[in-house]
């Protein structure tokens, strides 16, 4: 099912050029995220999907200012409610991590501190950003956990992490995000260290808080079968820039981009008199050496001349505002 969820048009987080990168010990640069825009509106569920390595988890923590050395942000804005995040002090962004822009990461059991009870590492939490009395942030503990649909949520609390499945885990990273009520959530394959199962309680749960708490949701994925469940709009990464953008739907029925139609095609379909699965010509070159021009013209059977020279530029191909980075389209060749 491919999500048709109302949304408001008032931009909740705008990315303009953003650009991070790695220096490594021989002083070659790796730029993960390259000149990327990103828009997400309020309440909505923008799905950032590409292959490993495009540079999806590195704009996310790019978003939060969690790129350490030797990556840095090295330009662009990330403007969050009229402000740039970039400009802000560490102990502003402090106050915004958590509070405003919260983020549950892909591999949950990791994620939470082993030597501490689940309770303690929630309560904790809580004090630090809502300056609660430990008995308000016990109590409030075990009302997130509740929310999160954890079955005995006050036994719960006397836990440690070893002692949780991945599901449970992943609840509970999901249950202390929300412990501030964000404005935006930032998932980071939520459901990739899950079986198939539990995956889907997860992603249900997603949309249910989405609803309950009108927050917007950046859902970090390779997997385009989760995208077209959850998303409203969708933008694709390859080498660290984003090649297309567009709503759900029509993303899926009309993709515009050569790299996003070879992952459509992709997708397993689980109809043996449906032969569309295919995989994507050649590997993904190296993010230390990528190609001049068009990033992905040496895996492109429409490559034209002209992409081995310029880098084509996201803009909008039609009057919905979804837009393409490629040569083959008009605004492209202008």
């Amino acid at each position: 099912m491919i999500s048709g969820s109302v949304m408001t048009n008032s931009s909740l987080l705008k990315i303009k050029g953003l650009t991070s990168q790695f220096t490594l010990r021989d002083k070659s640069v790796l730029r993960a995220v390259d000149q990327i825009d990103l828009e997400i509106k309020n309440n909505e569920i923008h799905g950032l999907v590409g292959e490993s390595g495009c540079g999806k988890s590195a704009t996310a923590l790019s978003i939060l200012r969690l790129i350490e050395s030797p990556g840095s942000i090295v330009g662009g804005t990330i403007l969050w409610k009229g402000n740039d995040l970039i400009k802000l002090s560490k102990g502003e962004m402090r106050k915004v991590r958590g509070r405003d822009i919260s983020m549950v990461f892909q591999n949950p059991q990791a994620s939470l501190n082993p030597l501490y009870t689940i309770g303690n590492q929630l309560v904790s939490v809580l004090r630090l950003h809502r300056k609660l009395t430990k008995k308000e942030a016990f109590s409030e503990a075990v009302q997130l956990l509740k929310l999160v649909q954890i079955v005995d949520a006050e036994q719960r609390m006397d836990s440690y992490p070893h002692q949780l499945s991945g599901g449970m885990c992943q609840r509970v990273m999901i249950a202390m995000a929300l412990s501030c009520r964000p404005s935006l959530l930032i998932a980071d394959e939520p459901t990739a260290a899950l079986d198939v199962t539990i995956q889907a309680q997860i992603l249900d749960l997603l949309l249910d808080l989405r609803e309950r708490f009108q927050m917007a949701i950046l859902l970090i994925s390779h997997d385009m079968g989760v995208v077209a469940r959850m998303c409203d709009t969708v933008s694709v990464m390859y080498l660290g820039q984003v090649v297309e953008c567009a709503e759900v739907k029509k993303l899926y029925h009309s993709p515009k981009h050569p790299y996003t139609q070879a992952l459509l095609k992709s997708v397993p379909v689980a109809d043996p008199n449906i032969k569309q699965h295919s995989t994507i010509k050649g590997d993904m070159p190296s993010a230390l050496n990528t190609p001049k021009g068009c990033k992905f013209r040496t895996r492109c059977g429409d490559a034209l001349e002209k992409c081995t020279e310029f880098s084509p530029k996201l803009i909008a191909r039609d009057d919905t505002q979804a837009k393409v980075a490629c040569w083959l389209y008009e605004g492209n060749n202008a």
